[in-house]
């Protein structure tokens, strides 16, 4: 069979090579190999055509789906700016670093500015631009961006507008608030070369020619200037803005072999493999480009997928799978609907309708999403229809986080307001300038002041009173200011609304912000006029009391210090009666009547030194602390104390060594010393008189404290009493009125001081309390 069919191969080639057709076969294979050369190099045009069009359709959406994000990117980094312009977070320095940082990281931006209500420029950034003028009024073409962001509250785009060196540029105006005051915008200026040059993906840049067209067709700016471009072309969005990027692929480099159709086979043939080789290069490279963006897409840490019109999932990136915690291969052919709620599925499905029927313009939305493992987490996605394949493009963004932070900041920021309008204590910041920027509930009470007339107020408040007290105030404030705020609490007298006085103390602190910055001060005011009028009525009452103690401890000593002025009187009385005899009876001569009269001016003196002690003891004054010796106190209270232990038979032992001056007020040092000894001296009545002797002595215990203790020896105070035995009304005696230990306490602890009392060496009671020095 194989010699038969070699047999007739060979018949045929003879009979070929006889034949008119041999002479015809080299013409028509030169014809066939141009009609082949001519029919790949179009299937290679067509095929790169087809190429082209389905990269420039993926390319533009991925580069829309970039640009659109950072363009929302830089709407909130200026929504964030406003609000803090608006919360008085920044200043103009403040504003222009933070200006500068975002202008790095924004490079499709030119400058940033600051415009208050009236449309002034307040900051701008960089100071260089020449779009603004620092204090001067919005340029025309931001004027009415401006009127319209003012008056609907909302942010907005300016139409596109030249500068003086021909480039475009176009702002977003975003509204600054004070509270629901206006109080103007926060502009950013975008740069229509740069935006063309920055907010797509560099790899399109350099891919494609690019221009920035607006709604009037005005071609903005352009990447380069390019070789012959195809007729096709793609649009990229850019929402909100008025403006879209109109991407055109490039015609490639033409070959030689188009010029060159009727040249030499040769020539042909080698520029042909110059065209295939350069082709498959382009290729190459076409492919090194679809698989940087593959990679790009598996590695992208957003959950990316492509969802058919039935909501079936054709295809997801890791990230999609990992974040819902599904095993790789297992969620395409699933319909995106079984991972929503119930109560979700049929709006997404509509809203799927309507994006691929382009009455929905809504191209971002949030879902709660179901995991694998039963947790809902919240999404965001932003949509991108692909009507020419009824499919809808999703890029998602796990929220959860930022969500349930935002929702604790929302519930914590609520406690804290309702802490604070419930707290009694007035609350008041200012910044290091001395301006009001918050005040609590209970500050506009205790002042009578709204909190819209105290915010924004700069010193001297309206709550400070004039003189000294308003003197004291203002010093106060400016040592804070210049970072010696007092660590103590500062008491000073305020003024409210309806001119009423008022005691306050406030205590200061500094205020420090979320970035560590000392930005301020924080000041409790807490309101003590009631406190202070009611020390000082105590200390009326107290004093009254203790002149009435004194005044009842004289009662009682009324017939000792009765018979103690009868011994000076009567020994003056019968001196006197002595003179006037001699007199009578002619025997009085100078020499013999001086002494007699000296005598009568000793008791004279003896009697008026007791009166004059006890007018002193009694008579009620204002305290008066001033440095004086505790001996002078001591004689001062033993002119008064002797008189009542010769009458009990008592002796007084008094051991003071050489002490610095004490601060105290003599007085009632007296009254406390007379007490103690009157008390020790009663409770010995049950003695033997030979042992009957009070000891009162001083030591220095520290360069602050004088300890004086009075020891008797009597009886003794129980234990079960020596705790109340200080207290008011109560007393051990059966007469007595509960009143002399409480003073004594009252006035210890008027200066500073303590008084206790313990069991004695020798029996009886030992009772200690201390007195200040005067300070070196």
């Amino acid at each position: 069979m194989l010699v038969q069919l070699k047999h007739r191969a060979n018949r045929l080639i003879i009979w070929f090579k006889r034949s008119v057709w041999s002479d015809l076969f080299p013409n028509s294979t030169v014809t066939l190999f141009f009609l082949t050369m001519a029919v790949m190099l179009w299937t290679l045009d067509t095929r790169e055509a087809d190429q082209l069009k389905g990269d420039l359709s993926r390319d533009s959406l991925w580069a829309e789906q970039s640009a659109q994000r950072r363009l929302d990117d830089d709407r909130q980094q200026l929504i964030d700016l406003s609000r803090a312009i608006g919360n008085g977070e920044l200043d103009e320095t403040a504003f222009r670093q933070k200006s500068a940082i975002w202008l790095a990281n924004m490079p499709e931006m030119a400058a940033i500015a600051y415009a208050d209500a009236s449309g002034t420029v307040r900051y701008v950034q960089p100071m260089s631009v020449d779009l603004f003028r620092h204090g001067q009024p919005l340029p025309a073409h931001s004027a009415d961006t401006f009127a319209k962001t003012r008056d609907g509250g909302r942010l907005n785009y300016s139409p596109a507008y030249p500068a003086e060196n021909g480039e475009w540029f176009v702002e977003l105006q975003v509204p600054v608030r004070l509270g629901d005051t206006f109080a103007g915008t926060v502009v950013g200026v975008f740069s229509a070369q740069r935006m063309v040059r920055r907010l797509p993906p560099s790899w399109l840049v350099e891919k494609y020619q690019l221009e920035l067209v607006d709604t009037l067709g005005r071609t903005l700016a352009r990447n380069a200037q390019r070789r012959q471009l195809i007729s096709y072309n793609e649009v990229i969005s850019l929402p909100g803005s008025g403006l879209f990027i109109r991407v055109r692929p490039v015609q490639g480099v033409a070959g030689p072999a188009r010029k060159l159709q009727l040249g030499l086979i040769v020539g042909l043939t080698l520029l042909t493999l110059l065209s295939l080789v350069s082709l498959n290069s382009h290729i190459r490279r076409r492919i090194d480009a679809e698989g940087e963006r593959d990679r790009v897409y598996r590695l992208s840490q957003d959950l990316l997928a492509v969802v058919d019109e039935d909501t079936s999932i054709v295809e997801v990136n890791p990230a999609f799978e990992r974040v819902l915690g599904y095993l790789p291969g297992t969620l395409e052919g699933r319909s995106f609907l079984d991972f929503l709620p119930e109560s979700e599925k049929k709006r997404v499905r509509d809203g799927f309708a309507a994006l691929l029927a382009g009455t929905w313009q809504d191209h971002y939305v949030e879902t709660p999403v179901i995991g694998a493992d039963g947790v809902t987490r919240d999404i965001v996605w932003a949509l991108s229809p692909l009507p020419e394949r009824n499919r809808v493009y999703l890029s998602g963004r796990d929220i959860s986080v930022e969500k349930q932070a935002l929702e604790d900041l929302r519930r914590e920021s609520a406690f804290r307001k309702a802490m604070e309008d419930s707290l009694s204590v007035g609350i008041r910041a200012m910044d290091r300038n001395g301006r009001i920027t918050y005040v609590n509930q209970s500050f506009c009470t205790i002042t009578g002041y709204g909190e819209d007339e105290l915010v924004g107020q700069l010193p001297p408040y309206p709550f400070w009173l004039s003189g000294d007290a308003g003197e004291r105030n203002r010093i106060s404030l400016s040592q804070t200011l210049a970072g010696d705020a007092p660590t103590d609490v500062f008491e000073s007298r305020f003024k409210r609304k309806n001119g009423e006085q008022f005691y306050a103390q406030m205590l200061i602190s500094p205020l420090i912000d979320a970035d560590g910055s000392h930005s301020g001060w924080v000041a409790a005011l807490t309101d003590v006029t009631r406190e202070r009028e009611a020390e000082e009525r105590y200390k009326e009452q107290m004093e009254k009391l203790q002149a009435t103690s004194r005044l009842v401890t004289l009662g009682e000593m009324a017939s000792t210090l009765a018979h103690e002025l009868n011994q000076p009187l009567s020994a003056i009385a019968n001196y006197q009666n002595g003179c006037i005899e001699r007199i009578r009876q002619g025997k009085a001569t100078p020499e013999k009547l001086l002494p007699v009269m000296e005598k009568v001016t000793a008791q004279a003196e003896r009697a008026g030194m007791v009166v004059r002690r006890i007018r002193e003891f009694v008579k009620q004054s204002a305290p008066d602390r001033r440095a004086c010796q505790l001996a002078e106190v001591v004689d001062a209270t033993l002119a008064i104390a002797e008189i009542e232990a010769k009458r009990h038979g008592a002796r007084i032992a008094v051991d003071l060594p050489e002490l610095p001056d004490l601060l105290v007020d003599p007085i009632l040092i007296e009254q406390v010393l007379l007490n103690l000894i009157k008390n020790g001296i009663e409770s010995m009545h049950e003695v033997p008189l030979t042992e009957r002797v009070l000891s009162l002595a001083a030591r220095l215990t520290s360069n602050k404290r004088v300890t004086v203790t009075i020891a008797d020896r009597g009886h003794g105070v129980p234990e079960d009493q020596k705790e109340r035995l200080f207290e008011a009304f109560f007393t051990t005696k059966p007469d007595g009125t509960g009143l002399g230990l409480g003073i004594c306490r009252s006035i210890v602890e008027f200066h500073q001081g303590q008084i206790w009392v313990e069991d004695g060496e020798h029996g009886g009671s030992l009772f200690s309390f201390t007195l200040p020095v005067v300070p070196s």
